[in-house]
């Protein structure tokens, strides 16, 4: 969902409606035969440049910086917190700001290999998914992720705290986490 335009996204789509009314004049002063091909062709062409028109003019004018970023763990409820800030740096407004965070595990080689940490390895062939099956049962997912709405209508030079809660699996020895944010 796209939300607040600005005078870029204006802009653009009146230069690529533009175009493809001089094409449909090209192709109708040209008299070309099967019209109805060029014209589909025409259309497809128009709807196809709008959207990347749209996505590219977002991409350049919509711009956020997160920083301060901490988290803690909640034991009793096997939870960690990502709490931080998120703010517009454009000049443009901003209408939604989604904030993806992954956890992975950060367990150490030393400790798998020594069979004291988490198994890592998972096999895909037949004979050996058959005949050490108990071992396999035990892999556990290496990464949590999570994506919350962390911003709504943020206007320039704007800053929002955000907080977001995901499941901290017992078994993580420490994590890693990356995030990714999509201002649109």
């Amino acid at each position: 969902m796209q939300t607040l335009l600005n005078v870029w996204h204006y802009v653009g789509a009146l230069s690529v409606l533009l175009l493809a009314t001089v094409g449909v004049a090209l192709v109708y002063y040209l008299d070309l035969r099967g019209k109805f091909y060029y014209y589909m062709a025409l259309l497809i062409l128009t709807t196809v440049s709008l959207v990347a028109m749209i996505h590219l003019v977002d991409a350049k004018t919509k711009k956020v910086r997160v920083y301060g970023v901490k988290h803690r763990n909640i034991i009793n409820t096997e939870q960690i917190v990502f709490s931080g800030y998120v703010e517009n740096i454009g000049s443009h407004p901003i209408g939604k700001v989604d904030l993806k965070l992954k956890l992975k595990n950060g367990a150490t080689k030393a400790d798998s290999w020594r069979g004291g940490g988490v198994n890592h390895f998972n096999t895909d062939s037949f004979f050996g998914k058959s005949s050490n099956k108990g071992v396999y049962d035990e892999l556990k997912p290496q990464s949590v992720e999570g994506s919350i709405e962390v911003a709504r209508n943020l206007k320039p030079d704007q800053a929002m705290r955000f907080e977001i809660y995901l499941p901290y699996p017992a078994y993580f020895n420490s994590i890693n986490y990356t995030f990714e944010v999509d201002a649109h």
